[in-house]
């Protein structure tokens, strides 16, 4: 079974992840979601809260596993579920900066993890948690 995990803060899950998800599925016979925490980011929910979203979103999805990592780096993690494939998004050219570095620093705490890139459709590649958030704190 080819596997490939998607470690995000999804803060909070958006249509730009489930598509992701959906994309890797054409490819892939499971996706394992993590919900982790960034220490980049200063988090509007618990990884609980976000977890809970984050397997209502993803309840009709079969082949998607959806697990909490909140203390392990995502290279590890993946060494440790004996997983060796990475999915990551790109919206721009600041994500792929970004994206290579993260690679780069995967590979060396795991040789055998390769990261997967999809471009974000057209129409989302605007769409980030971040801005999501901003508008959320608006409607409030």
């Amino acid at each position: 079974m080819k596997k490939i995990m998607f470690p995000a803060s999804f803060d909070p899950i958006h249509q730009g992840h489930i598509k992701l998800i959906s994309r890797a599925l054409k490819v892939f016979d499971q996706v394992v979601v993590v919900v982790t925490n960034n220490y980049n980011k200063s988090h509007d929910q618990l990884i609980d809260e976000r977890y809970q979203q984050v397997c209502e979103k993803l309840a009709n999805f079969s082949n998607v596993i959806v697990i909490k990592n909140s203390d392990q780096l995502t290279a590890k993690l993946a060494q440790k579920l004996n997983i060796i494939f990475l999915l990551r998004g790109i919206r721009n050219t600041t994500d792929l900066d970004y994206e290579y570095q993260l690679a780069n620093a995967n590979q060396i705490l795991n040789p055998e993890l390769q990261t997967i890139y999809f471009f974000a459709d057209e129409n989302e590649k605007e769409i980030s948690s971040t801005l999501l958030k901003e508008i959320n704190s608006y409607q409030k």
